[in-house]
């Protein structure tokens, strides 16, 4: 049966690439809360 390593290679780059979209969504989402306790932080300030 030859398919089954072609098939394990397959899984394993697609489940690669959705682990570099849940980096990627995660970086986002870090950028995006630092942007805002920065707002937060700059609006504290110029109080």
């Amino acid at each position: 049966m030859p398919t089954f390593p072609r098939l394990n290679r397959r899984t394993a780059r697609s489940r690669r690439s959705d682990d570099d979209a849940v980096a990627k969504s995660l970086l986002t989402y870090e950028l995006l809360t630092m942007r805002e306790l920065q707002h937060d932080a700059l609006r504290v300030s110029a109080r």
